[in-house]
């Protein structure tokens, strides 16, 4: 049953935390919804210059324009494998580059979660851009950036000196726009990510049965779902510009 958002105010939300994740799909839904509303701000900072790395400097370039970065993996294209950076001995990779990979490897090892915690992997397509979205969504990054080198592509997340445009957190049009999109190609629950992508917006929640509602600054989104957490119905209320 539709809820009427114009009978709803402030007093109608409350502050709610994210649940605890069980499995890497889990993980996912914690993060995929701001993480890829940023990564848009990356592609317009980057668009479609040339990449190279020097892990000497640590230094991941775009043109003319480098920046820090964090090594998370790499992806084979030849055999649709995937190696964790922490893992890649044989490349001699710096230390100081793989504590993202680290750090997710830990998580691995915390969750019994054999994706993050192995170090070879036999994946399916598009394993890189859900890593990158984890590292940069658990690890707080700006942004990850897969780069295609030919045979393969490199994961990495990109450090605070990327000058990448931030969300802007008290308009939320966006979110009756981008989150059709972002759930048209998505298995997951989409009840779950509309609740984290709006608590990671800093919004109040309201949860109704299958319904969830997400409320700052006098604006209210608005989401229903089925049994099986498919949206059904995306509205909302926005408070006046300025």
């Amino acid at each position: 049953m539709s809820i009427d958002i114009n009978a709803l105010d402030a007093s109608a939300f409350g502050r709610m935390e994210k649940g605890e994740y069980r499995d890497f799909e889990g993980l996912l839904e914690q993060h995929i919804g701001l993480t890829l509303e940023r990564q848009r701000a990356l592609y317009e900072l980057v668009g479609e210059e040339d990449w190279g790395i020097d892990m000497s400097t640590g230094l991941l370039s775009f043109g003319e324009a480098s920046y820090t970065f964090q090594l998370i993996g790499s992806l084979s294209f030849e055999d649709n494998s995937w190696m964790w950076g922490w893992a890649n001995a044989q490349s001699n990779i710096p230390e100081n580059l793989l504590r993202h990979s680290h750090a997710l490897r830990e998580i691995g090892q915390q969750k019994g979660m054999e994706e993050l915690a192995e170090g070879y992997l036999e994946v399916g397509e598009g394993f890189d851009h859900l890593v990158g979205i984890i590292a940069a969504g658990a690890l707080g990054a700006k942004a990850y950036y897969s780069g295609n080198y030919g045979d393969g592509a490199l994961v990495m997340t990109l450090g605070d000196d990327a000058p990448i445009a931030p969300v802007d957190l008290d308009d939320l049009s966006p979110v009756l726009t981008y989150f059709p999109e972002l759930i048209s190609s998505l298995t997951f629950n989409h009840r779950e990510v509309f609740r984290n992508y709006l608590i990671d917006r800093g919004c109040l929640l309201r949860v109704d049965g299958e319904s969830v509602a997400g409320y700052r600054n006098g604006s209210i989104v608005y989401g229903s779902f089925d049994g099986e957490g498919r949206l059904l119905e995306l509205k909302g209320k926005l408070a006046p510009a300025g």
